[in-house]
Formats: structure tokens, sequence, C-alpha cells
């Protein structure tokens, strides 16, 4: 008798904590899905003034190593020396 009546409360127990598990899953997945639609937009996408931007700010142009180290290098020699006084 005292065995059948720890396997219904080791049921019972067993049945809280699994709804309970499932209850808090549940809830986390409401709670994340309303944060992603809360998200704000990145930076970069945003202009000046506040305004989501619909096109893109900076475009890159796939170059080779050599033109690379070439435009550097004339970026470079045309930069003002600055004197430490």
């Amino acid at each position: 008798m005292l065995q059948l009546l720890y396997c219904i409360a080791f049921g019972a127990v067993t049945f809280l904590a699994l709804r309970n598990l499932i209850n808090n899953l549940l809830t986390l997945g409401k709670a994340e899905q309303q944060r992603r639609r809360r998200r704000p937009p990145h930076p970069e996408l945003i202009d000046e003034d506040g305004n989501l931007t619909s096109e893109p700010l900076l475009v890159i142009r796939s170059t080779n190593l050599e033109e690379a180290r070439s435009r550097l290098d004339q970026l470079f020699q045309e930069s003002p020396d600055v004197e430490d006084e």
C-alpha cells in the first residue's frame, strides 16, 4: 500500500514539473518573438535624420591586391605631411 502511495505522489510531482517546464518554454518563446518584433534597425541603415534608408550606404568593389596597394601608396604620397611642433 505504501508503494502505491509513493508511486502516485511521485507521478503527481513529475506531472507538475513537466507542466511547469512546458509553460516556461512557451512563455520564453512568446517573449522572444515580441523582442524580435521590437528590435531596432542596424545603425548603418539609418540616415542623418533618423529615417530608414532603402539603398546601401557603402558599395564595395572587388579589386586585386596590387591595385589596392597602388591606391594606398598613392593616397599616402598625396597626403600632406604633418610636422610636430
